[in-house]
């Protein structure tokens, strides 16, 4: 089961990575029916949020690093390194606008969003601290 989820991440991954790189998470006008193309825009934190958790757990499992690299990836979506280079967090109110349109960001903040980013950002920081502490106990006891 473990094999399948992480092929169905590995193929979300590589369809939601724009050629120039960064993460572009499937539009809510029209999604992605079989068949058709895939939706471009409205582009929505919701969607960055559950690839960075997908992508954590991922590299929580298998210690792959890559996973962590993606994780990133997604997560800059709302700084800055998207479609449209501009970013959904604001730092002067806190808040995270509501998505990407094709030609401006929503200016929106809602809870939802907010929340979106909030939790990414946490769980990317409770990675790098778990990372730290298993690489002090590892160098500790390799030293002992």
């Amino acid at each position: 089961m473990t094999d399948a989820g992480l092929e169905s991440l590995d193929w979300l991954a590589s369809l939601q990575c724009a050629g120039e790189g960064h993460f572009v998470p499937i539009g809510s006008n029209g999604f992605y029916e079989h068949g058709n193309e895939r939706a471009r825009f409205d582009q929505q934190p919701i969607e960055a949020q559950a690839m960075v958790s997908a992508c954590l757990e991922a590299f929580r499992i298998t210690g792959d690093k890559r996973w962590n690299k993606e994780a990133r990836r997604a997560f800059e979506w709302f700084l800055g390194r998207n479609d449209l280079k501009l970013p959904l967090y604001d730092a002067t109110t806190g808040g995270c606008r509501d998505g990407l349109h094709p030609d401006r960001p929503n200016e929106n903040q809602g809870a939802e969003s907010t929340l979106a980013f909030l939790q990414s950002l946490l769980e990317l920081r409770l990675a790098e601290q778990t990372h730290m502490s298993m690489g002090a106990l590892l160098r500790r006891t390799i030293s002992t």
